[in-house]
């Protein structure tokens, strides 16, 4: 969280009387490791929102965390979400560069329409109406899917629509990718071991040593 926050407050590039706000919503299921983030939270004075739910659903789960983000961050001009596993690596302007538009994200497309999967999702508050906003998952779909039917119905130059690509990477010889977002944002993918990698904490090193690597 530390270095997810030092980045945070080193690359993304703010106007001169714009003040930025950081709260992290918790919905860790180790009572350890959530005793550990709040006292991360109260050192470095952020705003910690305790997402103690008992859903089984992982992207259920997750929206429901990111929905209490949201509801915090209503009076704000711009949200911008980033899971735990996506870490600025580079100076972004993406909040200057969708001031005139809704969001700015990468689109998913199913069940042909589209939507924005929050890994790294920024809403235009002052467009956006509170009420629509809804992280949820929806049948098909996963966590944001329930904001499909209003994306869909924008024009193309009305979302900042980021560009993504992978980057490779191995470690004790398994070759694996991570995504790279907007030239900004590297997201380590599957940062949570959700997957039950037995190699995680070596795959985190790895994915630390390539973050640093690429750091501008």
């Amino acid at each position: 969280m530390q270095e997810q926050v030092a980045r945070i407050k080193r690359y993304l590039l703010l106007a001169r009387a714009d003040t930025l706000t950081i709260s992290i919503a918790d919905n860790s299921t180790n009572e350890f490791d959530r005793k550990e983030n709040k006292n991360i939270c109260d050192d470095l004075f952020l705003s910690y929102i305790d997402c103690d739910f008992n859903e089984g659903d992982p992207s259920l789960h997750h929206s429901m965390a990111l929905n209490e983000l949201y509801k915090k961050s209503i009076g704000y001009d711009f949200t911008l979400f980033l899971d735990h596993d996506t870490f600025m690596f580079n100076a972004s302007n993406i909040i200057y560069d969708t001031r005139g538009k809704h969001f700015a994200g990468i689109g998913q497309a199913k069940l042909g329409k589209m939507y924005l999967h929050p890994n790294c999702l920024l809403i235009n508050n002052k467009i956006v109406p509170a009420d629509i906003v809804n992280l949820s998952p929806c049948e098909g779909m996963d966590t944001g899917g329930r904001l499909a039917d209003y994306i869909s119905g924008l024009k193309h130059d009305q979302i900042n629509n980021i560009s993504f690509e992978y980057g490779n990477y191995s470690y004790d010889v398994v070759n694996d990718f991570y995504e790279i977002i907007g030239g900004s944002f590297m997201h380590f993918i599957k940062g949570s071991n959700w997957n039950g990698n037995s190699k995680h904490e070596e795959r985190q090193a790895a994915l630390l040593n390539e973050l640093e690597k690429i750091s501008k």
